[in-house]
Order: C-alpha cells, then structure tokens, then sequence
C-alpha cells in the first residue's frame, strides 16, 4: 500500500507490535501491553511505556521480521545503489538486473517498495510518535526530549536518503494523510533545511539525555554522525569538520581487526540495528551469500571494484569472498547466514548506518576543502587499519583523490555511499559512462515509482 493511505491508528499499531519483538532481545527496551492492536493512538503515547515501545518498534521495522527482504531500512538501498554504479551485479535477471543496467522501470519493486515506499513509512510513524508524545502529558520532559529526538533523528535518516536517490520529494512533517496524499515534490533545498533542522534540534534533545548510550538507540553522537554526513553533502566544509572531530573524540575507536566492524556493539559502530528474527543475524548476508550447498550467490562484486583494491589491502581478503568453484566474488561484510544456534538475545553481527570510519574520512575530505593540515592524516587512519601503508599523495588533487579512493574501498555497499560520492562531486557521468554501456545521466535518479505518481496528482516523474 503507497504511504500515502496507511492511517494513524494502523501505523502507531504497527509499530507497536513490533516493538513487542524487542523485548526478548534486549532488556532495555521495555514491555507493552499484552494487546497492543487494540490501542488507540491516544492510548499508545499515555505513558513512556508504550511510547518507548513505539519508537523502538521503528528499528524492529526497518529489518523486518521472519525472513525480511532487503529494504531502505536494513541497507537494500547499498545493494540496489551499489548496482546501478559500479559495485555490483546481479547473477539473475529482473528487478535487480535493471538496477545494473541503469534502466529501473517505474513498476520496480525493490524501487517502489523497498525504497519509497518503505522510507516513507518510517517516516510516518516517525511523525506519528512525535505528535503522539507531544500531545501527551503522561510522559516526563526528559523522556519526550528522548523519545522526540530519536524520531526527528529517523525522519531526518530517511528524508535524507531519499532526497539524494530520487533528488526532490515530498517533504513529510506530518501524519495526516488528507495533507499528506496530496504532497508535491519539495525543493531539495527545503527538504534539505528540514533536515538539519530536525538534526540540530534532535541533538539539543538528546546532548544531556540520562539514557545509557546504547549502539541501537539514536543518542547523541549518532545524531551528530548524520549531521557531519549531510554538512559534507552540502560543502560547509567547517561543520562538517567540528561535527565529525566531535562524534571521533566520543567513546568509539577504528577495531583492529576488519572482521569486527560489523559485530553487534563493536567500538566502531555509531548506530546499529540488529535483527531479532533467529538466523537472520543480517538481511543482506542472508540474500547474497550462497547458502544449502549452492555455489551461485544473488549479488557479486564488478570488476571496477575489484580493480579499486590495492595489492595487501585486508579488505579485498576479508570482505570480499569467493565461491568454492572459484567462479564468482562476492560481498562478505557481513558473514553469517541462517544460524540455528543464533537466538533473538544473542544477535552477533548488526547492518550499521553509521560508523567511525566514515567519520575520519569526512574530515579529511571537510580539513583538505578549507586548507587546514590533518587531511592525509586521517586518511592514514584508515589505510593502516587495512594493511595498507600511508598514502603518497602531496597536492590537494591527489588527497582528494586519495580520500574518494577509501571511500570507495572503505565503504563499498553499506548504505548507498558510492553512487551517491559520484553524484555529489560531478562525476558520475564521467565515471559511469566510461565504464558501463548502459550508463546515461537521466540514470542518476530513479524514477519515481508508478502507482504514487497515479494515486497522487501532485507527484511528477522522474525522467
């Protein structure tokens, strides 16, 4: 169903009921009521409990439960992207095959509910969960300024998302669906402010939050991650310096061992959502790896990324594996699959938004665009932890090119960065057209999916 018709009262439930799934695997999280469909939104948001249960139950969401398919919420969106560049291909044909061929039909599924669809829902019961505790005076102000701040934090995640996958979108900052369903694209420069407001006024909420700081939680530093992230995309070069040197100099540090950047509460991560359906520790593992005694994973890696690895660098070894018949390579970040012997409160490996090694490489990138020293510095950071020896590069040209080339290694297939890197710095045409055939620039968007466009009046396409 397009997000445009999902009501308040079956969003807040549904959230809600998948909040219920949390609390068998962490005992932060606290229960709900025995029944909670039967609430009504007034109901949900009475007390912190269930307000709590229904801002954790937006994480349960973005996995999905009992063998969930790869969405916008549990990095679908790394795969899809890292398709249509230069990362990835598809062993099969349809849906995914038209990502590689940069020829995505407006009727796409993995596009139009994978992606929009599903952001879109987020950011819903986002808006739902804000107005809900706003309105309610049953909660202390600690815990609304809590429970605010995570949900301003998902909608900014999402809105954010889709502005740089689909570029203008309808900007959501409210739940009622008579304004809602009628949404013109916004401006992306609208959209954009939307998101730094929702950012900086969720770090205010969340700066002296008395919450234990969890990995699975939104706190602070995630929220100041995302901001140094989009302070990049807009080129202030000088925020995005201070908001990455802050989340760097927080209680997180670059794991030694590259195998350990995904496991659940690893020193790296910044955000993680971990799965809570037994065996499906990651929805992307659990889609790509070759898995019963097959030899033919979904998704393998493209020669252009193969060729990007320098000789001993850790990462081409350690996340990236081979099938046994030696006829096709494939991502292996994450490595675990259908493990009977993983429980709901034993979770060991996490999809993870955010981590401290984009953080160094963000502020090499924001150091070298305002001239100040440390760029080559931070890259080293990230060379070294793979093996690698510190870059050669001296000129401002060849630093920027050094910190785009571990981006590209350091980040390839988590969460959209290589295709969106492309387009943010002008290059993608070049890039793409010089290495695919299929590659043409109206490609860089995707297209709007077909039934929002029928059902909504307002919504215009994509080319």
């Amino acid at each position: 169903m397009p997000y445009l018709y999902i009501n308040i009262r079956s969003a807040v439930a549904a959230v809600t009921v998948a909040a219920a799934l949390i609390t068998s695997s962490c005992k932060k999280f606290i229960e709900i009521p025995p029944n909670p469909t039967t609430l009504a939104p007034s109901q949900i948001f009475a007390d912190s409990a269930n307000a709590t249960a229904a801002i954790t139950g937006i994480y349960i969401s973005m996995i999905g439960t009992s063998s969930p398919a790869l969405s916008i919420g549990n990095d679908g969106m790394g795969m899809w992207t890292g398709m249509a560049a230069d990362e990835f291909d598809a062993t099969g044909a349809g849906f995914a095959k038209e990502f590689v061929n940069n020829n995505i039909s407006i009727t796409n599924t993995f596009n139009g509910s994978g992606l929009w669809a599903n952001a879109y829902k987020f950011i819903y019961q986002s808006n739902a969960v804000m107005e809900g505790v706003a309105a309610s005076s049953g909660i202390s102000a600690a815990m609304k300024n809590r429970l605010i701040g995570e949900a301003e934090f998902l909608r900014a995640y999402f809105h954010f998302a889709l502005i740089n996958v689909y570029s203008g979108v309808p900007l959501c900052i409210v739940s009622d669906y008579k304004v809602t369903s009628k949404l013109p694209r916004a401006d992306t420069g609208a959209v954009y402010r939307q998101i730094v407001a929702d950012l900086e006024d969720a770090y205010q909420r969340l700066q002296h939050d008395p919450l234990t700081l969890t990995k699975v939680r939104v706190n602070r530093y995630a929220v100041k991650a995302l901001l140094a992230r989009v302070y990049l995309y807009r080129k202030q070069w000088t925020l995005a310096e201070a908001a990455a040197t802050e989340v760097i100099g927080g209680n997180y540090g670059l794991v030694t061992n590259l195998d350990s950047a995904f496991l659940v509460n690893n020193r790296e991560a910044i955000w993680q959502v971990p799965s809570t359906a037994p065996g499906w520790e990651t929805v992307v593992a659990n889609n790509i790896i070759p898995q019963y005694g097959g030899n033919v994973p979904t998704s393998i890696v493209a020669p252009h990324l193969l060729n990007a690895f320098e000789t001993g660098d850790k990462r081409r070894t350690q996340w990236i594996a081979t099938t046994s018949t030696g006829l096709y390579t494939y991502p292996y970040k994450f490595k675990l699959v259908n493990n009977s012997a993983v429980t709901v409160s034993n979770p060991k490996e996490a999809h993870t938004p955010l981590r401290l090694g984009e953080m160094y490489l963000i502020r090499a990138e924001a150091r070298l665009k305002q001239g100040i020293a440390g760029a080559a510095e931070d890259v080293n950071r990230i060379r070294n932890r793979a093996g690698l020896g510190n870059t050669t590069a001296a000129s401002d040209d060849d630093i920027m090119k050094a910190i785009m080339q571990e981006r590209r290694v350091e980040l390839f297939g988590e969460w959209g960065h290589r295709f969106f890197d492309l387009k943010r710095t002008g290059t993608i045409d070049a890039v793409l057209g010089a290495e695919k055939t299929t590659w043409r620039s109206a490609a860089a968007l995707f297209p709007i999916p077909y039934n929002e466009t029928q059902l909504n009046p307002n919504l215009t396409p994509n080319p």
